[in-house]
């Protein structure tokens, strides 16, 4: 039995895009479909169009709210888009995340109690057939598939190893622990991803 003030209400999207204005009309598309209370797309340091198409967008879409930082680095644009969000739960997908329909409300689901965090399945989309120079994006997906198997065999592995893009949690859990990786660490803007989840699992 899960008690009523326990169940988070609403969800928040969050997602950093840095340099790829081409590609976001398709994922704007996508997340207008979402059962999100906001969509919160954070532009990282990109001179490229990215924040004027958003705003031009927001014009007609009231849950949208576009955000710049100076600053590059996903996690820096992450935090901004915590910290502004306003629904009891996060989830923070990368901007060559296409969701497909009933992804955040199945995030927000599985949120019946609080210290938890959810990572959903992003397969790669691959060619039926590989191209000469196509290459790393093969092993990016078997890399990721073969993780996402350690993660199924053990759930032990997921916070050590995490692999972000598709990650949700409550909005105080996430302002708590940080997302920002301090320049001083050996990690900062190389291993964003790991150095979060290990913050997550020393935070129980």
């Amino acid at each position: 039995v899960v008690c009523a003030a326990m169940k988070a209400k609403s969800i928040s999207l969050v997602v950093p895009t840095h340099n790829r204005r081409a590609g976001l009309p398709e994922l704007l598309d996508a997340l207008a479909e979402q059962e999100a209370k906001e969509t919160i797309v954070v532009v990282s340091a990109s001179q490229d169009g990215s924040l004027e198409l958003l705003r031009e967008r927001a014009k007609d879409e009231p849950r949208l709210i576009p955000l710049f930082v100076e600053e590059p680095g996903a996690a820096i644009a992450r935090q901004a888009g915590v910290e502004r969000a306003t629904a009891d739960v996060v989830l923070m997908i990368d901007d060559d995340v296409i969701p497909t329909p009933g992804l955040a409300a199945g995030h927000l689901r599985h949120h019946a109690r609080e210290r938890l965090l959810v990572i959903g399945y992003m397969p790669v989309a691959r060619p039926p057939h590989r191209h000469p120079g196509e290459y790393p994006v093969d092993l990016y997906s078997r890399t990721y598939e073969y993780t996402c198997g350690k993660y199924e065999r053990d759930a032990s592995t997921i916070l050590p190893a995490l692999w972000g893009g598709n990650v949700s949690l409550r909005r105080s859990d996430c302002i708590e622990i940080g997302l920002h990786v301090p320049e001083s660490s050996p990690t900062h803007r190389y291993h964003e991803d790991r150095e979060f989840g290990l913050r997550c699992q020393a935070a129980g």
